[in-house]
């Protein structure tokens, strides 16, 4: 296969997955979902986080390039190294907490250290394998498009159209700016997919490491979970709404039989 041949596989697998899993790998299938690998993925950081608690540096490091080194041998190159990002993750979160810091700087250091590598990822992709920059760009503005069209829904179910027809030009522009500014961009772009991830490693690693018996600082604080769920209020009513119009629109019917029982009598005896 030649090497435009192999990345047009590429980029019709990322750019258009469905798609392309339905053509050339499963024609009957609808969807793929990793669950166990999303469900594991949190908790990967924390037995190197905690091996850095108890026993330092030197042993922890060579635990994460055993297990690097296994999995890339095992699966390949491209979930080896991202073993190897993992496992340094849990360092710095178990050299943070073994320091007593604040788990926000952990938080901090740790997604700027994701985002940072997958950005010199892409940039090594690009320059020694020939990844064409239009398919980054093409999936970042596939990703700003979709914020745009959850900003419009939003919009439109609490009755801020108007609001949203007014800074769409501007936000139009802004994206027009952030694609030629793509490096950037992409960096923004990590970064908003880094900030949950390492919360959650932080959350399952600080609450192991208390479980078991370790005096760390706990993580989130009371007053997070407190705004978390303040801001989960909203959506949740957001979602109930459809419920709600469903079960007004039972009621009215219900209401409009009882009142009419001559027309149920009339249709019975039909």
């Amino acid at each position: 296969m030649a090497d435009h041949e192999v990345w047009d596989c590429e980029r019709r697998f990322w750019l258009d997955g469905s798609n392309f899993y339905k053509e050339h790998v499963a024609p009957d299938a609808v969807l793929v979902l990793p669950v166990i690998g999303i469900v594991v993925m949190p908790a990967v950081p924390t037995p190197f986080a905690l091996l850095m608690l108890r026993r330092g540096l030197r042993v922890t490091l060579l635990a994460a390039a055993v297990s690097a080194f296994l999995l890339t041998v095992i699966a390949g190159p491209h979930f080896g190294w991202r073993m190897g990002l993992q496992a340094l993750v849990g360092v710095m979160i178990g050299w943070i907490m073994r320091r007593r810091r604040s788990p926000w700087i952990a938080l901090l250091l740790c997604s700027l250290f994701i985002t940072a590598a997958g950005v010199f990822a892409t940039l090594a992709l690009i320059v020694f394998t020939g990844l064409p920059v239009k398919d980054v760009v093409d999936e970042l503005r596939n990703a700003m498009d979709t914020a745009m069209s959850f900003l419009a829904s939003g919009a439109h179910l609490v009755g801020l159209e108007q609001l949203w027809l007014a800074v769409r030009p501007s936000l139009l522009a802004l994206e027009a700016r952030g694609l030629q500014l793509w490096p950037l961009l992409l960096f923004a772009y990590l970064l908003c997919f880094a900030l949950p991830m390492v919360t959650l490693y932080l959350t399952v690693a600080t609450g192991t490491a208390r479980v078991l018996g370790n005096d760390v600082r706990s993580f989130p604080p009371r007053w997070a979970l407190r705004l978390a769920w303040l801001l989960m209020l909203p959506l949740a009513f957001l979602m109930s709404l459809p419920r709600r119009f469903v079960r007004r629109g039972g009621r009215s019917d219900s209401a409009t039989g009882t009142m009419n029982p001559t027309g149920r009598k009339a249709g019975g005896s039909r």
